[in-house]
């Protein structure tokens, strides 16, 4: 089965933005969607088919924690933690 959102994500400090990398096969529509850990939605990033990535603004972000997950189809297939530290 091929890795949906990658185990790494690229944190660029000086620039103020995360990038993360993610596959979504094709014929597929899907979100990544970041969350604050009381569950509130914090940005959906709408995805393109294939190999790709989003670059999330930190500038934008409080320092702390967030979950952030992929969506294919509707369903949510992954999840994983992010820290924002500036």
């Amino acid at each position: 089965m091929k890795q949906i959102i990658s185990e790494k994500i690229i944190l660029i400090l000086f620039l103020m933005f995360t990038i993360i990398p993610y596959y979504l096969p094709e014929k597929s529509g899907g979100y990544i969607k970041i969350y604050d850990l009381k569950g509130g939605l914090i940005r959906a990033y709408l995805l393109r088919e294939g190999n790709n990535f989003i670059e999330v603004n930190t500038k934008e972000l409080n320092n702390g924690m967030y979950m952030y997950s992929m969506e294919i189809d509707g369903m949510a297939v992954q999840y994983r933690k992010m820290a924002v530290i500036k």
